[in-house]
């Protein structure tokens, strides 16, 4: 299916959840649920879908603008878009004028998909682009199954359901540039916005998807926000070994496939040296850790290293964490800022929100308090 059909088929999911949720106001009937779950799973794998066609046809766009920079030798000529889009910047930075608009899409498609490389969480989550708030219902407690005697009633079980809002946080990054600068070639500058624009937003959210507060208007909600208990405390305040590491991933359970393990550098390299009784080694020594039991090492600044009562190590299933996008990048020319050096500031926002939508799909190893 194309990105325009999976896009009208999820609009459709989405109205046929809304009416099966509100259906089930005044009181759970095991059929309703089950028509609920059936139809939350197919609106799951329609979002996947319409994601990786998305970035099929985002690099599809790509290849075509490389292919046609190949054959004209460089891409020294740009599309008219962009020529008009680096011009209302020039003089906006040269004149003191204001620019305040869109990047055009060839530009903001750049961004996003270094912000795509840069970052190391986004990609691994569940996400979704949208215009207006947003909220998810998902399982509570579960229905079980019993044994029952013969000529006994069945027990009802009436299942749960939680919800989570979704709103718009504003990031913003900002640059600064020079007039002379901005009269350089505009492939340069072109080339120097997308990469400084794409590294700043890539690194904010990777710290925001861990440790966003989801307090006032200012912050999406960080995994570690969430989960406030730690699954495993390690024996010492100053070493984790590797048998802890196995229990954090146990720790997941059925959310234990596809899980990630998100760490410190320092942590990384601790536990790549650790040796068993005989003194050997339990990971190759010349060759990178990058794997523990199969889950992936995701290495982040924003994690604390090794130290006493120190969250060191996350087991994630990234999958239950859901980012909504608002549509739209702007950029901003501020005139006044660095008027001073005879500089002028670039700004770019764009609007988020994120939250842990199963926190059994995250556990965290401490090490022991001093």
């Amino acid at each position: 299916m194309t990105v325009k059909e999976l896009r009208e088929k999820l609009a459709q999911l989405r109205k046929e959840r809304k009416a099966l949720f509100a259906k089930m106001t005044d009181g759970y009937k095991e059929e309703d649920v089950k028509a609920y779950e059936e139809k939350a799973g197919e609106i799951h794998d329609t979002e996947y879908a319409l994601t990786e066609a998305e970035r099929i046809a985002q690099d599809d766009l790509l290849d075509e603008a490389a292919r046609r920079s190949l054959e004209e030798g460089n891409r020294e000529r740009i599309t008219d878009e962009e020529q008009k889009f680096l011009k209302a910047i020039r003089d906006a930075v040269s004149v003191g004028s204001t620019y305040t608009g869109l990047i055009p899409s060839t530009i903001a498609s750049e961004i996003v998909k270094k912000r795509e490389s840069y970052g190391k969480l986004r990609s691994r989550c569940r996400r979704i682009t949208l215009s207006g708030d947003y909220t998810i219902a998902i399982d509570g407690d579960q229905v079980t199954a019993e044994y029952v005697g013969e000529g006994a009633k069945i027990a009802e079980k009436t299942p749960s359901l939680g919800k989570v809002s979704f709103t718009a946080y504003k990031l913003g990054v900002l640059v600064k540039v020079s007039e002379e600068f901005m009269a350089d070639v505009a492939v340069d500058a072109i080339a120097w916005l997308t990469e400084n624009i794409a590294r700043a937003f890539a690194k904010k959210e990777d710290t925001e998807i861990l440790k966003g507060t989801g307090a006032g208007d200012s912050h999406i909600t960080g995994i570690l926000t969430v989960v406030q208990d730690d699954a495993i405390t390690s024996a010492l305040t100053t070493e984790i070994n590797l048998d802890e590491i196995k229990r954090l991933i146990g720790a997941l359970g059925e959310y234990g496939s596809g899980a990630v393990l998100i760490m410190n550098a320092a942590t990384k390299t601790e536990i790549s040296l650790l040796k068993d009784e005989n003194g050997q080694y339990y990971f190759p020594p010349m060759a990178e850790l990058t794997a523990i039991q199969g889950k992936e090492i995701i290495t982040l600044d924003d994690v604390d290293a090794i130290g006493a009562g120190k969250r060191a190590i996350i087991a994630a299933n990234l999958n239950y964490y859901q980012l909504v996008d608002r549509q739209n990048m702007k950029l901003t020319v501020l005139n006044e800022l660095y008027a001073e050096t005879d500089e002028k500031g670039i700004k770019a926002t764009e609007r988020l929100d994120g939250n842990v939508l199963r926190s059994e799909a995250f556990k965290v190893l401490a090490c022991a308090a001093a």
